[in-house]
């Protein structure tokens, strides 16, 4: 992360730079947690393939079989509202992710408080989704800027 004590005197926001949101940073800076986000996933065969999701009861009977079945996970998303007391917890000139920031912190049993958000939220880490944040930033530009 290369970040160290020296300029922090409070709490922080650290976030992903290839994403698309409307999340009110100045209300998640009062918050002062990490923020999640409910990601649908669906699963894909190829064009002549399809998925089927197989569930069973306890006794390894079929009670259900579902095309493509969709899935909903609680991702991060990117957006860390973090108090300068984490810093001591990143080690100097070493590569250290957020991912294994947070893994060390079940580790050690140290709490991280978790928000919810239900807002637009897009990663656009890939072309396809670039595109796509293009569009919908052009269409929805009042609710990205906040504008009234």
């Amino acid at each position: 992360m290369g970040l160290s004590h020296s300029g922090f005197t409070r709490n922080f926001l650290v976030m992903n730079g290839d994403i698309l949101t409307d999340l009110d940073l100045a209300y998640s800076m009062r918050i002062m947690s990490r923020i999640n986000h409910y990601l649908p996933f669906q699963l894909r065969g190829g064009t002549s393939k399809s998925v089927w999701s197989a569930e069973q009861n306890n006794i390894g009977e079929l009670i259900n079989f579902i095309e493509k079945p969709k899935h909903s996970f609680l991702v991060s998303m990117g957006i860390y509202m973090l108090n300068k007391e984490v810093l001591s917890f990143i080690p100097k000139n070493e590569n250290f992710g957020f991912d294994t920031l947070m893994l060390k912190f079940l580790e050690l049993k140290k709490s991280v408080q978790i928000k919810e958000i239900n807002g637009y939220w897009l990663d656009i880490g890939r072309p396809d989704d670039y595109m796509q944040a293009i569009e919908e930033f052009e269409q929805m530009k009042s609710i990205f800027l906040h504008e009234k």
